[in-house]
C-alpha cells in the first residue's frame, strides 16, 4: 500500500486502478490516517486503528468537503481518543441506534391508537401526525429535538393534538419531546386553540 504525506496534491493525484474496489494512500506522518479512493472517483479520509485485537476503520469525511489538514486534525483527535480507551465505531453505532420521532410515532400508532381507539379517531390521529408533525420533525432523533421546532397548523382542534401529545410524551426515549413544540407561533401547552 502506498505511503506518502496526505496533501491536496497527493490526494488529487491518487486514484483507484481498474479492477479494484478501493485504493488507500496512507499518511507517512500520522500512523493510521489515510484516504480511500473508489472507482467512482469518490475519495474519503479514513482513520484506522486496532481496538481489542481487531482492526477498525472509520470514515472521517469526503475529500472536497474537508481539506487534508482538517481531516488530519480530526484523525488526530479520534486516534487520541482511541489511545484513551474510547471506541469511535461503537459510539457511532450507538448514536445511529437512537430512534427518530417517526419511529416513536409509528410505535405509538400501533400500540396505543390501533389497539385502543375507534376508526374515526385513528384517522384523525394519523392525519395530524402525517400532515403536521412528521413533515417538521419526523426524521429528527428523539434526543435532538429542541425548543425551536415549529409546526404549521392545519386545523383548529383543541382535543386531537392534546390526545396525541400525552401518550407520545410517555414513549421510551426518556425526554419530554413534545413539551416545548410551537404550532404556528403558539406554544403547545396541552391545547391547541
Amino acid at each position: 500500500m502506498p505511503k506518502d504525506r496526505v496533501s491536496k496534491r497527493s490526494v488529487d493525484a491518487h486514484f483507484c486502478p481498474p479492477g479494484k474496489d478501493r485504493e488507500f494512500l496512507w499518511d507517512d506522518d500520522l500512523s493510521g490516517f489515510g484516504i480511500a479512493a473508489f472507482p467512482s472517483g469518490k475519495k474519503t479520509y479514513v482513520a484506522q486503528f486496532r481496538k481489542d485485537g481487531r482492526s477498525r476503520r472509520v470514515a472521517i469525511g469526503d475529500h472536497g468537503r474537508l481539506t487534508p489538514e482538517e481531516a488530519r486534525s480530526q484523525a488526530k483527535k479520534m486516534l487520541g481518543q482511541v489511545e484513551q480507551g474510547a471506541d469511535p465505531v461503537d459510539e457511532r453505532r450507538k448514536a445511529c441506534a437512537v430512534r427518530t420521532f417517526r419511529e416513536v410515532a409509528d410505535e405509538f400508532m400501533r400500540a396505543h391508537v390501533e389497539a385502543k381507539r375507534k376508526q374515526h379517531t385513528k384517522e384523525n390521529y394519523r392525519a395530524i401526525i402525517d400532515r403536521q408533525i412528521l413533515p417538521a420533525i419526523g426524521n429528527k432523533r428523539i434526543v435532538d429535538l429542541r425548543l425551536d421546532r415549529r409546526l404549521a397548523p392545519v386545523r383548529r382542534d383543541a382535543t386531537a393534538p392534546q390526545a396525541i401529545e400525552s401518550p407520545l410524551r410517555r414513549q421510551p426515549g426518556g425526554r419530554d419531546c413534545l413539551q416545548h413544540l410551537e404550532l404556528g407561533g403558539q406554544k403547545w401547552r396541552g391545547r391547541f386553540c
